[in-house]
């Protein structure tokens, strides 16, 4: 509660909101809440707020509260139909009528109207109850049995005049949400403008000579109708065969979509197999790379130059292999993915070619209808022509011949007027006929042209994000293979790795160390960098503890590896450090100093291991 807050503002990001209370303040207008759309509970209670607004869009609302404020009139609650309590006690309403506007609220069980004065008028509860049937709490208390009956009885007449007028605004809704669904599939089906006289009233909205023969008489009547009803029965078959051919394009759809969504799985299975094998093979190829430099330890720090030459030289050809094998990981993926790419194309140019069959079915049953209309609107202007004649004659012999009406009268008053006359309703008939014609045929094109566009794209997409994902996939994981590679050369080309200083005080130990002290080969600790200590500590956990197994998951064993340096804190540089005397630290002091360097680069080279996704 503050009194300070004058304007409901800044709101807009809390989407989420679902409660929201503003009570006892001084807010005056109900406002930027639209973007609330989950809120549940809203209390405006205790405010100066004077009209019900602003609150479309709140379809999750279930409790208002606006006691205590300045309102007059219930309104501005579309949107809010499921409110169940509704709290607006002890504002300003005086007109009663306002019962008739909670009737909309049927899930309304609790109600406080207290202290408003329409609630002074004699029966007023018992009304609300009586108009409300759902209605339980009245001012939160239970409304009884008794005081519904009584509401009832006094507002006999007028709740039957509701319900009668209700049902009937009901039915009309019904009808009005019927005929919004036909019309909205006739438009999906490019059929719209076809339904009773449509078609008809076209034919004749600028027909200005048209409309004028109807004032000849009784004897052109039958003709209008004769050609009302051929218009309206071929429409109607014309409706009819785009039904049908609609329900078919969509029964095409689901084909497809069924087709489309079974050779994605079966593509991504596919994939994942070969993500796995590609996985396998880097296990195998760095399995194999280990047990080779393991082989050929003493080649390495051999001083023969010749021996270590070659020795090297076998390394790359080894690294020469690997690289041609991921090459032809690559190549296996890349063909997985280009057949299932051919797949998806011959699935869409069956599809593409069963639509146009559809659709042009359909187009050439289209033409033959309105070249029916064409027909029938010719066998009207060739009748009318010849009553059209008669008529003229009949004029010339009439002596009241001014009372024919004096649109009539020029175009009857010779064969020329008559004739261009007749020339231009057929033309406005045949120019609606063609229009409807050309509007049906060009939207089934153009749908069919969009259909197809979109999907080719859709795979087109799929493929270019399928093929940057296997390069990516293949080369990291060639990175990562020559990257171990090299740092397990660095290993057993090195005299002694040094974890710590002493071989039996070391975490992890070459085969066949016997953990006795070798200080004659043992190198400067501060001369090793960070990334060389950690890689002599991974290569060496791999190499002593796994015997380059195949079968052995690299990333847990990784973790697990983690996990036991876990425990180590890193100190300051400050404590690494020799005594003034420049004796070296003690064993203790060694070996905490090994922790700190250890821990300091695992962090690091892990966060870079993470980056590589196989």
């Amino acid at each position: 509660m503050n009194p300070d807050i004058l304007k409901i503002d800044h709101l807009w990001m809390m989407k989420n909101l679902q409660i929201l209370t503003l009570a006892h303040n001084n807010i005056e207008t109900i406002e930027n809440l639209e973007e609330l759309v989950n809120l549940v509970q809203l209390d405006l209670s205790f405010n100066k707020i004077e009209r019900i607004e602003n609150l479309w869009g709140l379809k999750n609302m279930k409790v208002l509260c606006l006691y205590n404020n300045k309102i007059k009139v219930i309104e501005q609650l579309d949107d809010q139909e499921d409110i169940e309590i509704f709290s607006i006690g002890n504002n300003l309403i005086e007109d009663r009528s306002c019962i008739l506007y909670l009737r909309r609220f049927k899930k309304l069980v609790s109600i406080n109207m207290a202290n408003n004065p329409c609630t002074k008028e004699k029966y007023f509860k018992e009304t609300l109850a009586a108009y409300m049937p759902k209605l339980l709490y009245y001012e939160y208390k239970l409304i009884t049995h008794k005081e519904r009956e009584i509401g009832l009885e006094h507002n006999a007449a007028e709740l039957d005049l509701l319900e009668i007028e209700e049902t009937k605004r009901q039915n009309e809704e019904e009808q009005m949400k019927i005929r919004k669904e036909k019309e909205d599939f006739f438009a999906d089906a490019f059929i719209e403008g076809l339904g009773t006289n449509q078609l008809f009233n076209r034919m004749f909205f600028n027909d200005i000579e048209g409309k004028a023969f109807k004032d000849i008489g009784p004897q052109v009547f039958e003709t209008y109708d004769r050609l009302r009803t051929s218009v309206n029965e071929i429409c109607m078959d014309i409706c009819k065969a785009g039904e049908d051919n609609y329900k078919r394009r969509l029964k095409e759809v689901d084909i497809f979509v069924n087709s489309w969504e079974g050779n994605q799985k079966a593509a991504e299975q596919q994939s994942f197999h070969q993500q796995v094998e590609l996985l396998r093979k880097w296990k195998h190829l760095v399995s194999q790379m280990g047990k080779f430099l393991q082989a050929n330890a003493k080649q390495f720090r051999s001083n023969d130059e010749y021996v270590l030459h070659k020795t090297l030289e076998e390394f790359e050809e080894i690294l020469a292999m690997a690289r041609d094998q991921f090459e032809e990981e690559w190549y296996k993926l890349m063909e997985v993915e280009m057949k299932t790419y051919d797949k998806n194309e011959a699935v869409i140019n069956l599809y593409e070619s069963g639509l146009f069959d559809i659709i042009n079915v359909f187009i050439e049953k289209s033409q033959t209808y309105f070249t029916q209309l064409r027909d029938s609107e010719t066998d009207f202007i060739d009748d009318m022509t010849v009553k059209l004649n008669k008529y003229m004659v009949e004029v010339y012999q009439r002596t009241d011949r001014m009372n024919v009406p004096i649109l009539l009268r020029n175009i009857v008053c010779d064969k020329d007027s008559l004739s261009n006359a007749i020339i231009a309703c057929h033309d406005k008939h045949t120019l609606a006929i063609d229009l409807k014609e050309d509007y049906i045929v060009s939207k089934l094109k153009e749908w069919h042209a969009k259909e197809t566009a979109h999907l080719q794209r859709t795979e087109i997409l799929r493929n270019r994000k399928a093929v940057l994902k296997i390069r990516d996939s293949v080369d990291k994981a060639n990175r990562l293979y020559e990257k171990k590679a090299l740092v397990m050369l660095n290993f057993f080309r090195t005299p002694e790795p040094l974890f710590q200083k002493k071989k039996k005080d070391r975490i992890f130990r070459l085969p066949g160390d016997s953990g006795e002290s070798d200080s004659d080969e043992q190198s400067d600790w501060s001369s090793r960098s960070e990334e060389e200590i950690y890689d002599e500590k991974y290569i060496h956990k791999i190499t002593s503890e796994t015997d380059f197994r195949e079968d052995v998951d690299w990333t847990k064993l990784l973790d697990s590896f983690m996990k036991e340096t876990e425990t180590i804190r890193p100190k300051d540089d400050g404590d690494m450090k020799r005594g003034s005397d420049g004796e070296e630290e003690t064993e203790e002091e060694e070996e905490e100093l090994d922790k700190v360097a250890l821990k300091e680069v695992l962090s690091d080279h892990h966060k870079a291991d993470e980056h590589v996704d196989i």
